[in-house]
């Protein structure tokens, strides 16, 4: 069993740093030269998974929480940008001493969504774990990744599109062969119940023991990118209050995580899926370069149209929460949220 879970969260790693960094173009080809960026976000995954599962509260919301602790603690202990972004010229808005892009766009709103919420609710959905999203719910979702590409043409350099479309053949093999070990363990010892993803004593002392040595590595670098007192005490807040609301939606999500449904996982449709998202990549991706400068001014409207929806949200979320109600639902399938309740 124990081989069997490591392969599923090998798997539910490769799908989210691919999601998270590879769609962004933060880095464009994570097999193999970006194994180190897998590591990283890999030890976040697996303890927010292992925290959400042993209280079978693996929801959609819970999973979009847990990105945004993913996105809150790396990308400012560790990569410093909520305050000093590398590619800062002088001209990032700040509100407070804190990128206003950086942190309302980059953490709350493509951490929240794609380090975990959709990646994960797809995996776990495809996989037969529990059934958060519906086929068709799924189906429109995959339709709609390959529309990053067009974001990352519009507003990114263009030198990064080469690497970005090398990287999807070579991301999309690191999955495909993350699934097939994954499937080799599982035909022998299935996972049939969600707690058996949770990790023994012994193994969550290691995780959070090497999540310490990490932190302990990496946070002094770069440390000139540290901010006066005041941002830095913001930024820690906002860190502080991701762990609360992570705690908190798990509380009110126990119980909660939606049974399996009747979608499954096949190579041939992971294949068949592969290439029309090459091929619709490639296309936007030309589509995006042949008429800038209005593609880029184009996504940068919809950035600043997702980050009042993104960052509401949450804090919706948080205000039920903080008053001890009961957050809404997300509009789920009826089946979904009726497995919902029924647990």
């Amino acid at each position: 069993m124990r081989k069997t879970r490591w392969s599923w969260y090998l798997l539910l790693s490769s799908i989210g740093v691919v999601s998270a960094e590879g769609l962004s173009w933060s880095t464009p080809v994570i097999f193999p030269v970006g194994v180190f960026v897998l590591l990283i976000y890999g030890l976040h995954y697996v303890l927010i998974v292992d925290y959400l599962a042993a209280r079978r509260a693996l929801t959609l919301r819970s999973l979009a929480v847990g990105g945004l602790v993913v996105g809150i603690t790396t990308e400012s202990l560790l990569t410093k940008v909520i305050w000093n972004p590398p590619w800062d010229e002088g001209d990032v808005t700040r509100i407070l001493g804190l990128g206003l892009f950086e942190v309302g766009f980059i953490v709350m709103v493509w951490h929240v969504w794609l380090s975990m919420a959709v990646p994960f609710a797809l995996s776990l959905t495809y996989f037969g774990q529990t059934g958060i999203v519906s086929e068709r719910q799924a189906r429109w979702l995959l339709r709609a990744l390959p529309l990053t590409m067009w974001m990352g043409a519009s507003i990114q350099s263009p030198d990064l599109i080469p690497l970005a479309l090398i990287g999807i053949p070579l991301n999309t093999l690191g999955i495909l062969l993350a699934a097939r070990l994954y499937h080799r363990y599982a035909r022998r010892q299935p996972l049939t119940d969600i707690t058996q993803m949770t990790l023994t004593r012994r193994e969550r002392r290691v995780m959070w023991g090497l999540v310490i040595l990490l932190y302990a590595l990496i946070t002094p670098t770069r440390a000139d990118a540290f901010p006066s007192v005041g941002p830095f005490v913001l930024g820690m807040a906002l860190v502080a209050g991701s762990f609360w609301l992570l705690r908190a939606v798990a509380r009110a999500d126990s119980g909660r995580t939606p049974l399996p449904n009747t979608l499954r996982y096949t190579e041939r449709g992971f294949v068949r899926y592969a290439g029309r998202f090459g091929l619709a990549s490639i296309a936007l991706v030309i589509a995006a370069l042949v008429l800038k400068p209005v593609s880029a001014g184009l996504m940068l409207v919809a950035i600043l149209l997702s980050v009042p929806v993104g960052d509401g949200y949450l804090a919706r979320l948080a205000w039920r929460l903080r008053r001890g109600q009961q957050p809404y639902e997300h509009r789920l399938a009826p089946s979904v949220v009726s497995a919902a309740e029924e647990g």
